[in-house]
């Protein structure tokens, strides 16, 4: 089941996840999804769907010219400003510099 999750998340990483998004679209209850998971990944729900956008933000700004807002939204971030600090406090770059050190 964890790893069902785990591809849903990597698959639809650009939608409105959350945890009881998850645990409606797997029918199990919040709580049982977040101990399951965080038990067999050792990572929480909310960081391993972070890290997933990261990860797709990372090829968007190495390989477009797109704002880091539109990167921010296309990946599933609603708040630029929240985008650039998950992605300093994951990468320990901020995304601008990301961008100017890998094009």
């Amino acid at each position: 089941m964890i790893q069902n999750v785990a591809k849903y998340i990597t698959s639809h990483y650009a939608e409105d996840l959350s945890l009881q998004s998850l645990s409606m679209q797997f029918f199990i209850t919040p709580n049982y999804l977040s101990k399951q998971f965080k038990k067999h990944t050792d990572i929480g729900i909310s960081d391993y769907i972070n890290i997933t956008r990261v990860s797709a933000a990372e090829k968007l700004l190495a390989e477009t010219d797109l704002s880091i807002t539109e990167i921010a939204l296309r990946c599933g971030f609603n708040n630029s400003n929240y985008f650039a600090a998950v992605f300093k406090t994951i990468k320990g770059i901020t995304p601008k510099k990301y961008s100017l050190i890998n094009k």
